[in-house]
């Protein structure tokens, strides 16, 4: 499991963390707080914090959700909301369980095949629907595949002429090439697209290779 996060020109709210709960399972999740400045810094860390004890204090990832959701509602200001992937990788059923509450940048490559979007079940982004439920969706984890979550300050970064978003394509190209044993690849990627190592959001990816 490897992560990384990159900042864009303007502070921004990304983060991601990842926990082992088990012998078998390892946790995973990466957020994005919408908007730039300050105000999404600050729900960011906040929120960072709070996840890393829910992570551990609550067992299934819809109830995960339901949790973060109810935090950044009460600590979120103006219309701000954050988009989250979520997921428990198990070892021991050969699945992966997980949330997307709105997130949509969560792919798996299995050997043989293509990269496929992660974004069944789920649930709106926290802070658009006080109360809202979410839905756990389970998927086979084979030995051999790879998965790889996200933020959309990567898929949404422009040419250097500014016309042409990295997208969704080019991160599926990458997740089923040889480069996507390092997480560091992508970013690489990226930065070619743009003409900059200088991103215009922040930008984070989470790589699991098994």
């Amino acid at each position: 499991i490897q992560g990384r996060s990159r900042p864009g020109r303007v502070v921004g709210g990304d983060f991601f963390r990842v926990m082992h709960r088990g012998p078998d399972v390892w946790r995973i999740v990466l957020g994005d707080v919408s908007g730039k400045g300050v105000g999404a810094a600050v729900l960011m860390s906040a929120l960072h914090g709070y996840v890393g004890g829910e992570m551990r204090r609550v067992d299934r990832l819809d109830e995960l959700a339901a949790s973060m959701a109810e935090f950044v509602d009460a600590h979120r200001h103006g219309h701000t909301f954050v988009t989250v992937w979520l997921a428990d990788l198990d070892l021991g059923s050969n699945s992966i369980r997980y949330v997307d509450a709105g997130h949509g940048h969560a792919m798996l490559w299995t050997p043989g095949g293509e990269a496929t979007p992660l974004v069944e079940g789920g649930g709106p982004p926290f802070g658009v629907m006080p109360g809202a439920e979410y839905e756990i969706a389970e998927i086979p984890w084979p030995e051999g595949s790879r998965t790889v979550v996200v933020s959309d300050g990567l898929v949404e970064q422009t040419s250097a002429q500014g016309r042409e978003e990295f997208g969704r394509d080019r991160v599926a190209a990458w997740l089923a090439s040889e480069a996507a044993t390092e997480v560091g690849t992508i970013f690489d990627a990226v930065s070619e697209h743009a003409g900059s190592d200088e991103l215009a959001d922040d930008a984070t990816a989470v790589l699991v290779a098994r």
